[in-house]
């Protein structure tokens, strides 16, 4: 049939599409091409390659108090929100904790005193008629008095040795219902022990950082449990277990190709690109370090005023929150030709090397040297683009055209000022599944969905036909932070060439004319190592 699943897209052929929001099409249009139909083949036509998409479930990793309220009108919400046909596991006790569900999956409702922890599956429907359903697990922690969640981060990030280690937020207050119950004292126990850097308010219960230590110098423990034990009036006891860890955050992030983390991953279709890793940015004066041949327990950085070495605490890294990318097709025809110095007359125009040739149609032919080119294209006036000179004749021709390679000619171009950038391709979607980022169904390249690093893989566009050009810039915008922080978005660029020489159109030579018509199309070279006789025997 030729057609590609575009054509069925109401959207993309301007309301004529053959399909319509998922319905299949006509069973006469519905034919296969290489054994795949497109109700098989096409998202518009109920089919192509689908998943369900993950939730964060309501209330995770949170903690509730008796008698805490959530309003039905604000419910606790899964993130994100993928169906509003829901159901939960068997056996649930929501209801027991005194709590409900909408049909989108919020939680409300009144914690019940007495109640235990909740536990169970919550099950989204997205689709029950393709098969796209997903699971995830309700946990929430429910006690007399909570922290507000099950696990309390003191979170600082390395500003220097001289910023020290301050975390935020630096203290976490209790909660409880204070018109049903009340308490006199408060006291911790953790292990390990987190005593030089973890405090209780013995009279208000409230967890705070307060580490003593000067400058840089993290404490060696940075993670523990701890039972907070409260006395109520009555001078009965209850207690509540929580999970406390001093953890470090990316203030940045950069992808270190090069000599800058500007410069281009290269890559080429077919062969597998190298893989890229993330890492977080440092301050001035500091710059990370790696011993070749060594895989180091810690993250270790240099200070460059002295080549001191400093070993910091793990880091969480952020999440990719999005990826956005966008190809620019790259115009070698400069790089070909080349710029031609020192001929006289010709200010304004770009000259080409020996043996290249300027195309379009001739305008005028004007006898004479190489050098009266210039300005018998000038005396023309503006139509005149350029020209090519051969056997003592100057070939006038118009705006819009390139150089490309022709024995025996030499060739001139009039300067156009900046020329304008390269219409951007898109859109180059990115699977938040699988990470692939991809051109009209074809693979660019690869970008981790849990880790934001380049994977190494091997790109496939159609070059010709997807680009129209033999090099193509992709350049991805990664969106990453942490819950309730945003970090500045990383810059990826990837440059993809073709793995095929790009030979010139066969030219058409108009009777008794040496100077052939040819359109813009030109040779490039795609390896280093070969010349353009070597490149063009290959291609035959």
């Amino acid at each position: 049939m030729g057609r590609q699943c575009k054509d069925y897209d109401a959207i993309e052929a301007g309301g004529q599409g053959l399909c319509s929001g998922g319905t299949w099409p006509d069973e006469k249009l519905d034919v296969p091409y290489q054994g795949v139909r497109p109700s098989e083949a096409c998202c518009v036509c109920g089919g192509g390659t689908i998943a369900a998409t993950p939730f964060r479930p309501p209330l995770a990793g949170r903690a509730l108090y008796e008698g805490q309220r959530i309003p039905q009108r604000s419910p606790a919400l899964p993130v994100p929100v993928t169906s509003d046909q829901v159901a939960l596991g068997k056996g649930c006790a929501l209801a027991g904790a005194g709590l409900s569900m909408t049909a989108l999956g919020g939680i409300y409702g009144t914690v019940l005193n007495g109640s235990n922890s909740v536990s169970c599956d919550l099950t989204a429907y997205q689709d029950p008629v393709r098969g796209l359903v997903s699971t995830s697990t309700i946990d929430v922690s429910v006690g007399a008095f909570s922290y507000g969640f099950q696990t309390l981060e003191f979170v600082f990030s390395f500003q220097g040795e001289a910023q020290g280690m301050t975390a935020q937020p630096s203290e976490f207050p209790v909660k409880y219902d204070a018109s049903g119950v009340k308490f006199q004292q408060f006291t911790k126990l953790c292990a390990p022990s987190v005593d030089d850097w973890l405090k209780i308010d013995e009279k208000s219960g409230t967890l705070s950082y307060a580490y003593a230590g000067q400058g840089f110098d993290p404490p060696a423990v940075l993670e523990a449990t701890c039972a907070v034990v409260a006395k109520r009036e009555d001078s009965t006891t209850t207690r509540a277990t929580v999970a406390v860890r001093l953890v470090r955050h990316w203030t940045g992030a950069a992808y270190r190709i090069g000599a800058a983390a500007s410069d281009p991953v290269e890559a080429r279709i077919g062969d597998q690109m190298p893989a890229v890793d993330l890492e977080d940015t440092l301050p001035d004066g500091y710059t990370h370090y790696a011993r070749p041949a060594h895989a180091l327990k810690v993250e270790v950085v240099r200070r460059t005023r002295d080549n001191q070495l400093l070993a910091l605490p793990p880091a969480d890294a952020p999440q990719v929150l999005d990826v956005s990318c966008q190809g620019s097709p790259v115009d070698d025809s400069n790089l070909v030709a080349g710029k031609k110095e020192g001929q006289s007359g010709c200010e304004g125009y770009t000259l080409s090397s020996q043996d290249y040739d300027y195309s379009g149609k001739t305008l005028k032919k004007v006898p004479g040297g190489e050098n009266a080119c210039c300005s018998a294209c000038d005396q023309y006036g503006s139509d005149c683009g350029g020209w090519s000179w051969y056997a003592n004749v100057c070939y006038l021709k118009p705006h819009g055209h390139d150089f490309y390679p022709n024995a025996g000619r030499v060739a001139g171009k009039k300067k156009q000022g900046p020329s304008p950038p390269p219409e951007a391709l898109g859109p180059f979607a990115w699977s938040r599944q699988t990470g692939e980022v991809r051109f009209r169904g074809r693979l660019a390249l690869v970008i981790d969905p849990a880790t934001g690093a380049l994977r190494p893989s091997a790109p496939d566009l159609h070059m010709p036909v997807d680009v129209g050009r033999a090099k193509v810039l992709v350049q991805c915008s990664v969106a990453l932070g942490y819950r309730g922080l945003a970090l500045p978005s990383v810059s990826l660029t990837v440059e993809i060439k073709d793995n095929a020489c790009w030979l010139p159109h066969s030219p058409t030579t108009p009777p008794g004319d040496p100077d052939p018509v040819r359109d813009s199309r030109m040779w490039t070279k795609t390896d280093e190592n070969k010349t353009r006789q070597q490149c063009i025997r290959e291609c035959r």
